[in-house]
């Protein structure tokens, strides 16, 4: 019996991730793109969210230190 291999559909989403380090500052920032939100039956208007981190961002307001939505 073969060994089964791991496969992962991880790298597919890069696209939704923004991430880098500030050369002025040297700080690590990072931003997940989440689905928008479509309100009033989806008729509008559409909010875009996004999930982010920011060291300077002492707070864990339930995604995790540092991590918080951005509307």
């Amino acid at each position: 019996m073969p060994t089964p291999t791991v496969h992962s559909n991880a790298f597919n989403f890069l696209s939704f991730v923004q991430a880098g380090v500030d050369p002025r500052t040297g700080q690590y920032t990072c931003s997940i793109s989440l689905p928008e939100l479509k309100a009033n039956h989806l008729c509008g208007p559409i909010v875009p969210l996004s999930l982010g981190f920011s060291p300077m961002n002492s707070r864990d307001t339930g995604f995790g230190k540092g991590w918080g939505l951005q509307l």
